[in-house]
């Protein structure tokens, strides 16, 4: 259930294509509110033309967002809230990484850079880095004991990239199954040892006091094994990190 706070004020006009990426979809409202009358539905990866967007913010299961007005092209017209729309289609098929995903949306820039090394531990170390024409990079690094892979998106905020981490099906599990993006750091554990935890790390500005979210870490810990996905801002675009090892 989306969970929602209304302000209603006019907005701005709006022109750019966008794409459902709740994987159950996207109602349609006659009115910009969630009681209004439901006159369509939105199929997860459907594009839509946004047309206007409302000023005043909304908060949704944790996303500040707003209501927009939209337009598929086959009489969808009305009002959607921004939050489960991106500017890129969302992966598709079940269960995509970081290169099946960047492969959907573009052609890799040719050859790919691959550095291999022993290290102390004599252990096979390789990394590879592989570019793409829009812009994409993923990179993964691998031993006998950890992996890690990183995927740069260009262009898109912290909550894009948590909403796309929740439809990569390798990662996917180690997020909230309620779907919320996180508002505070969370700790959990069964009592065997095993945990989850979230942590939030936010940049100060002294100047206008003002706090922007820069890193959310999503760690879980089983039987030793411990898994970690990292959204990080760098330089202005958003990284999406998985990191799995002993």
């Amino acid at each position: 259930m989306l969970l929602i706070f209304f302000c209603n004020n006019a907005g701005a006009t709006f022109n750019q294509t966008m794409y459902v990426a709740l994987r159950g979809g996207l109602n349609v409202y006659e009115n910009p509110s969630d009681t209004s009358n439901i006159i369509n539905h939105l199929a997860y990866g459907e594009a839509v033309v946004i047309r206007l967007m409302q000023d005043s913010g909304v908060y949704i299961n944790g996303f500040k967002t707003r209501w927009v007005t939209i337009n598929n092209g086959k009489g969808a017209n009305g009002y959607i809230v921004e939050a489960y729309m991106l500017p890129i289609p969302p992966p598709s098929g079940n269960s995509p990484g970081f290169k099946e995903y960047a492969e959907q949306l573009s052609e890799a820039i040719t050859p790919s850079t691959i550095y291999e090394e022993i290290n102390d531990l004599e252990q096979n170390l390789k990394d590879v880095k592989t570019l793409y024409k829009n812009g994409m990079v993923v990179t993964e690094h691998n031993n006998y004991e950890y992996l890690s892979e990183s995927l740069i998106i260009p262009g898109i905020t912290m909550q894009q990239a948590f909403t796309i981490a929740q439809n990569l099906g390798h990662i996917n599990e180690l997020l909230p199954n309620n779907g919320k993006f996180p508002k505070e750091n969370i700790y959990t554990n069964d009592g065997n040892g095993n945990y989850r935890q979230v942590d939030l790390l936010y940049s100060n500005n002294i100047y206008i006091n003002f706090k922007r979210l820069v890193s959310i870490s999503f760690t879980v810990d089983n039987n030793q094994i411990n898994s970690t996905v990292r959204l990080v801002e760098l330089n202005g675009q958003v990284a999406i990190i998985y990191e799995y090892g002993s």
